[in-house]
C-alpha cells in the first residue's frame, strides 16, 4: 500500500513538473509573441502616417496639374493669340514655356 502510494507522489509530481515546464513554455511564447506583435503595430502605425503624407502630396501634385491646365486654357483662349506678345509677357512665357 505505502508503495503504491509512493508510486502515485511521484507519478504526480513528475506530471506537476512536465506541467510546469509546458506553461514556461507557453509562458515564453506568449512573451515573444507580445513582442512581435507590438513590433507589427508599430510599422503599420509609421505605414498609416507613411499613406497619409503620401496621399497629401498626391492631392497637392493632382491641385497643381489642375491650376497648370486651367491656366494653359485661359492662355489659349485668349483673343488674339496670334498677335505678337508685350516683351513682358513674351518673357513670362519664355520662362513658361522653355
Amino acid at each position: 500500500m505505502i508503495r503504491l502510494l509512493l508510486a502515485g507522489v511521484v507519478a504526480l509530481t513528475l506530471i506537476a513538473g512536465f506541467q510546469t515546464y509546458r506553461l514556461r513554455g507557453a509562458q515564453h511564447e506568449a512573451a515573444t509573441l507580445a513582442a512581435d506583435l507590438a513590433t507589427a503595430q508599430a510599422i503599420n502605425e509609421a505605414n498609416a502616417e507613411a499613406a497619409i503624407v503620401h496621399r497629401a502630396h498626391i492631392e497637392r501634385l493632382e491641385l497643381a496639374e489642375q491650376q497648370w491646365d486651367a491656366l494653359e486654357r485661359d492662355l489659349q483662349s485668349i483673343g488674339g493669340r496670334d498677335a505678337p506678345l508685350s516683351d513682358n509677357l513674351a518673357a513670362a512665357a519664355r520662362r513658361l514655356w522653355p
